[in-house]
């Protein structure tokens, strides 16, 4: 992905992704000089709960 401007679409569906993952992906997706930003990120079918939803948000709450 660092090789990109943008990544257009980022789908992660039926992963198994839990609380841990989200929190793991809003820090490794946060935008920076080494990572693009992300338009589209897809995590559908992932049981990661409320707690999930908000450790994603606080990582990518700079991503435009």
């Amino acid at each position: 992905m660092q090789a990109y401007p943008t990544v257009i679409c980022l789908e992660l569906i039926d992963n198994k992704i839990t609380h841990l993952g989200c929190e793991f992906l809003g820090k490794t997706l946060s935008p920076g000089p080494t990572m693009p930003p992300v338009v589209y990120l897809k995590l559908d079918h992932n049981l990661f709960g409320s707690a999930g939803v908000n450790a994603l948000a606080e990582g990518l709450k700079i991503n435009e």
